[in-house]
């Protein structure tokens, strides 16, 4: 007896399919209707913010843009972000200018505004997204899933079904008999039993399963994998600092000397996106990270000017890195504060030692952290051959660096 296929299964299937794509549709209308409604509401959140940021801190600053930064902090609806004071850039998001959208899209609404600070106006570029990329892709994979889900079940189905039997066992004991035949050229008759060409000794014999030799397979031989290239010594080091004691050395409160390059390289990527000056100050002092009497109030002084303890980091035994968000006119006037509260602390022990201070800035460069690095240790190194107050600023003229790396450029070519 043949099994009948019902067709409701496959009913079913195509209603999921049909549910699955209309709400989606659906979902993505209604998300985009209050991302239309929503998006002004958006911007003048961003300009007021920006007001009151700039308010307590002055545009261009490393506060403003840390307190700028902490206000937005929700820039999932935000696409493109950019903030000039006249002509200056100074905060702009994506920090690649290249990479930020122009002109209108069905998903996108730009708008622009200004806005009087105490110092200076503000230009406020804004793109909003009225239906955000990650919107669009959780739907997407809700529906591919579901419609995935269906899939699977069908296919599950199909494969499940018996086939239909072919019914031969009774054929097979039916032989017809015709009449018999005469033959002339015999003398007697004989009787033949006709069987039809479809009824062959086929049936009545056993049938010999067919098997393949499989040639011999000769051994494969498994190359071991090749081994890991080793980690270079400065890696290894900083996931051992990382694992053992975290960000931080408990010795002096700095960050691990081995973080200020790779922090300084982040930070000249910001400085360099926002157009603003960024300072390296390397501070020399026997013994301020293991022995020196005066080392809690030395690292104490050090804070003060630094301002945030993730911008200091340690160098050696005898000294520190700072960053600093300043051109180098007032990180030199920074470095004379914290050089006269170093001889004071030293002072009052009655130490004879004497630190040192030595400084290279970005001056609109577009520079490495190592270069950087090795500018304010050059520095750091003529200070200490000083005899009055060991002070030295690497100051650097733009134009002609331009120039320098202009040449270099041509002889490489």
């Amino acid at each position: 007896m043949k099994k009948t296929r019902s067709p409701i299964f496959g009913i079913c299937i195509a209603v999921v399919y049909f549910l699955t794509i209309a709400l989606f549709g659906a979902s993505l209308v209604l998300l985009y209707q209050e991302g239309n409604t929503r998006w002004d509401d958006r911007f003048n959140e961003i300009v007021r913010k920006t007001a009151s940021v700039s308010a307590i801190a002055e545009p261009g600053t490393e506060q403003f843009n840390r307190g700028l930064t902490d206000a937005l902090s929700d820039i999932d609806n935000i696409a493109a972000l950019q903030i000039l004071s006249g002509n200056n850039l100074i905060i702009s998001y994506p920090a690649n200018i290249e990479d930020v959208p122009s002109g209108t899209s069905l998903f996108l609404r730009p708008k622009s505004t200004k806005i009087n600070t105490r110092t200076t106006t503000l230009t406020i570029n804004a793109s909003i997204y009225l239906l955000t990329p990650e919107a669009l892709l959780q739907h997407c994979a809700i529906a591919f899933f579901i419609i995935l889900a269906a899939t699977v079940a069908l296919i599950v189905y199909m494969v499940s079904l018996p086939t239909d039997p072919v019914e031969v066992q009774e054929e097979r004991t039916v032989r017809p008999v015709t009449k018999p035949v005469i033959q002339e050229s015999t003398p007697h008759m004989e009787v033949q039993t006709a069987q039809p060409d479809s009824f062959t000794d086929d049936y009545t014999e056993p049938v010999k399963p067919v098997t393949k030799e499989e040639p011999e397979q000769k051994p494969v031989l498994q190359q071991s994998p090749e081994p890991k290239a080793e980690t270079t010594a400065d890696t290894e080091t900083q996931k051992t600092v990382s694992e053992e004691s975290g960000l931080f050395s408990p010795a002096t409160g700095f960050g691990w000397q081995a973080y200020m390059k790779p922090r300084l390289e982040s930070e000249l990527e910001r400085a360099a996106a926002a157009d603003i000056d960024l300072t390296l100050m390397t501070v020399h002092v026997p013994g301020l990270v293991t022995d020196n009497p005066a080392k809690q109030d030395l690292i104490k002084a050090i804070l003060e000017i630094a301002g945030f303890n993730d911008l200091v980091f340690e160098d050696g035994n005898d000294g520190c890195s700072v960053i600093m968000g300043y051109d180098i006119d007032t990180a030199l006037k920074r470095a004379e504060e914290l050089y006269d509260k170093l001889e004071r602390e030293l002072a009052y022990e009655n130490l004879t030692c004497r630190p040192a201070i030595g400084l290279s800035s970005r001056s609109l460069r577009l520079i490495s952290a190592e270069r950087l690095s090795n500018e304010s240790q050059m520095a750091l190194k003529h200070a200490m051959n000083e005899e009055g107050k060991r002070i030295i600023a690497f100051r650097v003229n733009p134009d002609k660096y331009r120039n320098f790396l202009a040449g270099e450029v041509q002889q490489s070519v």
